[in-house]
């Protein structure tokens, strides 16, 4: 496979060879025949709901890359939304010894029902290089405010953390998980909204050795109107072992529009491109506009 396919339920327009009637249909597919190529699958609005179990996809690499992406480019029209959760069927999207794949402008509802169970993602064995972008709700304003969550519900967390530099609370061991600090990003976006992408990857010097059981990695982050809340760790359950996995966090914002970033960011951000080429923990605590030299400083 390689190139442009359609995902719709109802054929639409779109040429009957290369368009799915379900997302698992396509991924059936990509696990048969694998690629060759980039692939991107484009999804027509609505409501989705699938469970879907992705594993290896033969030919992904860095560079041949698997995107599922809303059609319409706008998350708020494209919904998976999965019924079935249980004890057996934990997560919406489980991945297993697959890469490279990026879920991008999809809404993942994750509805808690059936005895508390539903996550949107789970990895398993080998999985890297797994993102979801998402566009965040539409508010009536051109500021963007983004800062950490006052109460991370980390045992041993400490406020004042947000404002000192200290090796020490880049990982944390609790009772029951371990904890890692996210690297924060901003960028251009590609479209007239403000996006979020996570990005989980695991890191080794081998496959193997990059391979977590990550079923319990777990990030979280939300929305009150124009703020954006992050949480400042991303969690592992015990006993599974710790092989170094990073989570990272991107801010998109389009161009012309600003991004308030609290103080509390300030040792989360890494390598943001800005106008002036100031110091990552400089741009905490102010205000600045997307511009297409980065971000630019705005007088207050």
């Amino acid at each position: 496979m390689k190139g442009a396919y359609t995902i719709d339920p109802n054929g639409g327009d779109f040429d009957p060879d290369r368009n799915f009637k379900s997302i698992s249909e396509a991924v059936d597919s990509l696990e048969q025949r694998g690629i060759d190529s980039i692939v991107v699958l484009n999804i027509a609005d609505g409501t989705y709901d699938e469970r879907l179990n992705i594993t290896a996809i033969p030919g992904v690499s860095a560079s041949d890359t698997v995107i599922f992406q809303s059609a319409s480019a706008d998350s708020n029209k494209v919904f998976l939304d999965y019924t079935g959760f249980s004890s057996t069927y934990r997560t919406m999207v489980s991945l297993s010894g697959c890469s490279y794949v990026t879920f991008k402008h999809i809404s993942f509802v994750t509805t808690q029902g059936n005895g508390g169970y539903g996550r949107a993602i789970g990895l398993f064995s080998a999985c890297n290089h797994i993102k979801t972008t998402q566009s965040l709700e539409y508010f009536p304003s051109d500021t963007l405010l983004v800062s950490m969550t006052d109460n991370p519900g980390i045992e041993g967390f400490k406020d004042s953390w947000y404002f000192s530099y200290d090796d020490s609370w880049y990982m944390i061991s609790g009772s029951k998980n371990y904890y890692g600090k996210i690297e924060l990003d901003i960028e251009p976006a590609d479209s007239d909204n403000y996006l979020i992408t996570v990005n989980r990857e695991s890191q080794g010097r081998s496959r193997t050795e990059a391979s977590i059981n990550s079923d319990n990695l777990e990030y979280n982050w939300d929305q009150n109107d124009t703020e954006l809340i992050l949480d400042p760790y991303f969690s592992l359950r015990k006993p599974n072992r710790w092989r170094a996995p990073l989570t990272e966090v991107t801010v998109h914002v389009p161009q012309g529009k600003y991004i308030r970033l609290d103080r509390n960011t300030r040792f989360f951000l890494d390598d943001v491109k800005s106008a002036g080429d100031e110091w990552d923990h400089k741009l905490a605590g102010q205000v600045w506009q997307m511009t297409e030299a980065g971000l630019t400083t705005v007088e207050q």
